[in-house]
């Protein structure tokens, strides 16, 4: 693990190297949504993993081997699959079941609605490394070399898969003074991905909310990040707050800062929800996605976010079906009929 750990950080990527040999983290089983497979090592970005504490291991070998630096996690979310810079598996000796076992990380991370095109992997042992890419769950390319080969560093830092969240994610720590660690990821739609962030100048947690570089995706969070800021000023307690000059854009993407982070709706009192609602009404505020998901527990309060979609003109007839929506929303997930 040092020595690879070494090679990812001369790479320039803000990616460490996490050991994930004894925890399930590729799912096997469309039908279940069963996580079967035990990569052993994951190298990726802090933002898309879920730190695990070391595990409990009989040999004595290895836990002398054991560094107190050594990371452990998991990929955060399953979602998140196409942002893993490689998949690694350490054997003894390289074999052919060795090679297949590999393989078969590649078609079930490519595998699926949310599966990238493309993914990276690293078989390797004590004198050899194959790097294998995975297209469409086929193997595309092998490569294989000896680690006492010139070159053979370059080589492997050049095959971790780069990718725009990333470099969007580390752009907007920079722009904004953040950092963010593991256990960060909350959460994802159709437009954007968020994150748990910290700021460094006063250690407050925020909500980091990016996209990628299409036009339309930009205009749409930066539509957002407006309607949010206009709401709020209108209902302080209703609506989540974003950052003074929070909205930015970058070559790969864009990304707008929240004030707080939010905890999921289901720790709120249904009635809370439904007069959260109906005070975005009384001010004249069509929120335009009245769903349970566009709502946050901040403060022991609902909170409103994604105004992309938001109105500020009266419209009682909208008005009228969106509390209808947002009630029946209510009774089906807790079993609450909403007044």
């Amino acid at each position: 693990m040092p020595y690879l750990q070494d090679i990812v950080s001369e790479s320039g990527n803000h990616y460490f190297v996490y050991n994930s040999e004894e925890y399930k983290w590729v799912e096997t089983s469309i039908e279940t949504s069963a996580f079967t497979e035990k990569p052993d090592l994951l190298v990726s970005h802090p933002a898309f993993v879920k730190k695990k504490s070391p595990f409990k291991c009989n040999d004595e070998n290895l836990n002398k081997m054991r560094r107190l630096n050594d990371r452990y996690g998991i990929l955060a979310a399953w979602k998140l699959r196409s942002f893993i810079g490689l998949t690694c598996e350490a054997k003894q000796n390289i074999s052919n079941s060795a090679f297949g076992e590999v393989i078969n990380y590649g078609a079930h991370i490519c595998h699926g609605k949310h599966g990238p095109t493309r993914t990276r992997l690293l078989l390797f042992d004590k004198k050899e490394l194959w790097l294998i890419e995975s297209v469409n769950g086929g193997v595309s390319q092998v490569v294989c070399c000896k680690w006492t080969d010139g070159g053979s560093r370059t080589l492997l830092k050049e095959f971790l898969l780069q990718n725009w969240l990333v470099k969007v994610i580390d752009q907007s720590c920079k722009k904004f003074g953040l950092a963010i660690e593991c256990d960060s990821f909350l959460g994802s739609g159709a437009f954007g991905y968020v994150f748990r962030v910290k700021r460094v100048s006063d250690g407050k947690q925020l909500a980091l909310k990016v996209t990628g570089w299409e036009e339309k995706y930009i205009l749409r969070l930066e539509l957002e990040y407006r309607r949010m800021e206009k709401a709020h000023l209108v209902c302080p307690e209703e609506v989540m707050g974003v950052e003074e000059d929070g909205f930015a854009v970058f070559e790969h993407g864009a990304a707008i800062l929240l004030s707080d982070v939010g905890d999921h709706y289901s720790r709120l009192d249904p009635q809370s929800i439904m007069d959260s609602l109906k005070q975005l009404h009384q001010n004249r505020i069509l929120h335009g996605d009245a769903r349970l998901e566009n709502i946050v527990w901040v403060n022991g309060k609902p909170c409103w976010i994604d105004f992309a979609e938001s109105s500020f003109e009266f419209a009682p007839m909208s008005q009228a079906a969106e509390y209808e929506q947002l009630r029946e929303s209510i009774l089906d997930r807790f079993r609450y009929n909403a007044l």
